[in-house]
């Protein structure tokens, strides 16, 4: 028995070394710096935030509160802890968040990380919200975007997921510059509130792949020893 232990341990202690990230999240914003841009009234307003908590140091904000005819009229960015995006009931707000303050960049680190990872913590929305955000990554002259579904609200917290995969027309070893960016033309009134801002590793899932194979192992130590 003492043998099909150790032979199990051997086996977990395998997969779990072929799994485990090589490096930690690449944390490109996590919203701690920043200032309130409010916006009563049709119009664009904009600002740029510096601090060490941004990665390259830079964060350039656009608002752009669209003239709809109507007399209600507002956008709000809150940041401190975490990005509260938010507009009055009829608005249709939209805006961006540029990162260009970093030199060229090889955003998966190597072949390491395979995703953008956008930290949901909050929606005004019972039900989702499609192209609400979207990640523009650019590299030279190049850029390309890809957009992500907000869940409702019931399903927050989570992370939704931008794949390296999914941009085909960019080098994400040689990039330049990465924008979040927000447009609520589809989702009028709708708020959303983000946690974080980073790249991340696949998920571990050789672990489940191979237990079946490890737990067969197993059961034939056992016949070998009774």
């Amino acid at each position: 028995m003492k043998s099909c232990l150790k032979t199990l341990l051997l086996a977990v202690s395998m997969v779990l070394s072929a799994v485990a990230p090589a490096t930690a999240d690449l944390i490109i914003d996590n919203y701690v710096a920043g200032d309130t841009i409010l916006k009563f009234g049709a119009g664009s307003i904009g600002q740029t935030t510096s601090d060490g908590s941004i990665y390259g140091g830079t964060r350039i904000e656009t608002l752009n509160v669209p003239d709809l005819g109507g007399d209600e009229s507002l956008g709000v960015v809150i940041y401190g802890g975490s990005l509260s995006i938010a507009q009055g009931a009829l608005d249709q707000i939209n805006g961006s968040l540029l990162y260009d303050g970093f030199s060229t960049t090889d955003f998966t680190e190597g072949g390491v990380t395979d995703r953008f990872a956008i930290e949901l913590v909050g929606s005004s929305s019972s039900s989702e919200m499609a192209n609400v955000l979207s990640i523009t990554a650019t590299s030279g002259s190049s850029s390309q975007e890809v957009f992500l579904t907000v869940p409702g609200n019931g399903d927050l917290p989570q992370f939704v997921y931008a794949y390296f995969a999914d941009f085909t027309k960019i080098d994400l070893a040689q990039i330049d510059a990465v924008t979040l960016s927000y447009d609520f033309q589809s989702a009028p009134g709708q708020s959303v509130t983000i946690g974080s801002f980073s790249t991340t590793i696949p998920e571990p899932g050789g672990l489940a792949v191979l237990l079946p194979a490890i737990m067969l192992l197993m059961r034939r130590r056992q016949r070998r020893e009774v």
